[in-house]
């Protein structure tokens, strides 16, 4: 799953969706003092996570221009999605910023079809740019307070992986009866807890 831009020969695009608080940002610190994820390039929609990132690649789009009026995250070659991709491709290509070996979007919202089908087809994003996997983000002490809401269910739906977050403030015959709730839903989703991000680059 997260094969290198020099692996696959283009460069990949990974998407962390999931609501709002439920630990994307959390998720992803860790995840990317990972060695494997030195390199990568992150797209925020939400501002306020900027300033908590400990990343230093990291880039803010404004969600009223990355946002459709459906709700789901524009990736066509006109949006400024696709305006970022071809820069931060031709800024790399040029060396006036550090090569990149992958970029990660964090959004509360998006479809991943349209995100693969505007990778695959676009002509210039297409050839320099490929669709890797969508993480989904679920607050598990909230789930297993709450339960899980009928938009985050639709939500997973499109995940490849399921990333519990909040997993050490839950407890341990909490957590195994949510894990089987969520398997209900997808029973062929994989999931890694948020505190062992090293698990996700695991086929």
């Amino acid at each position: 799953m997260f094969a290198s831009s020099r692996q696959l020969g283009r460069i990949p695009v990974l998407a962390v969706t999931g609501e709002s608080g439920s630990g994307k940002t959390v998720f992803l610190n860790r995840l990317l003092k990972l060695p494997e994820l030195a390199r990568t390039v992150v797209l925020t929609t939400t501002g306020e996570n900027k300033a908590h990132f400990e990343h230093d690649r990291v880039i803010l789009l404004p969600e009223t221009d990355f946002v459709s009026d459906s709700g789901c995250l524009c990736c066509d070659m006109r949006s400024a999605l696709g305006d970022t991709l071809r820069d931060l491709f031709l800024k790399a290509l040029s060396k006036r910023i550090e090569p990149i070996d992958r970029v990660v979007i964090e959004t509360p919202v998006l479809d991943p079809s349209q995100l693969k089908f505007t990778l695959r087809h676009a002509p210039f994003l297409g050839q320099r740019y490929v669709y890797q996997a969508t993480l989904f983000v679920v607050d598990a002490a909230k789930a297993v307070d709450q339960g899980v809401s009928p938009q985050e269910r639709a939500a997973m739906s499109h995940a490849d992986k399921l990333v519990l977050a909040k997993n050490d403030l839950v407890g341990s015959e909490d957590l195994i009866r949510l894990k089987d709730d969520l398997l209900k839903s997808r029973p062929d989703i994989q999931m890694v807890m948020s505190n062992e991000p090293s698990q996700v680059l695991k086929p």
